[in-house]
């Protein structure tokens, strides 16, 4: 590239993943929560008392896309990487008032969700089905 000088770095952010030299998700994984924690500290500020309703569209529109951007490219095969992103979700859902007291399986179903591994399954199952049919997009 002419007399340009090219530097070598630990760590590059690329399309908003880490990307490190041995290609672990560890970066990533490390800002994954507290960007999610952030944003669920914000809706908290702003909806004190928060029904099931209101606590899906917010997470599905402001929390979720945090916790799941570019998941197949980093996707987490470390149980120490599934716990920290999961237990973003498992807080989150404490935010409900009415399901305080049930277990993180019991606000699961009674907020009709998937637990994040659940969800990145499925998103890899469906990425393999589309690669191997030659589906885009």
């Amino acid at each position: 590239m002419g007399d340009e000088v090219l530097y070598k770095t630990n760590r590059e952010k690329d399309l908003g993943a880490e990307i490190t030299p041995n290609l672990s998700p560890e970066a990533h994984i490390k800002i994954i929560p507290s960007a999610a924690y952030a944003r669920l500290a914000n809706i908290r500020t702003t909806f004190r008392n928060m029904c099931k309703e209101s606590f899906i569209t917010l997470r599905t529109t402001h929390v979720r896309p945090i916790l799941e951007y570019v998941a197949p490219a980093w996707s987490p095969y470390l149980v120490e990487h599934k716990t920290k992103i999961e237990k973003v979700q498992r807080y989150a859902t404490r935010q409900v008032l009415v399901l305080r007291g049930m277990s993180y399986e019991e606000r699961l179903r009674e907020l009709h969700l998937t637990s994040l591994e659940d969800r990145n399954s499925q998103e890899d199952m469906i990425t393999t089905h589309k690669t191997l049919r030659g589906i885009d997009g």
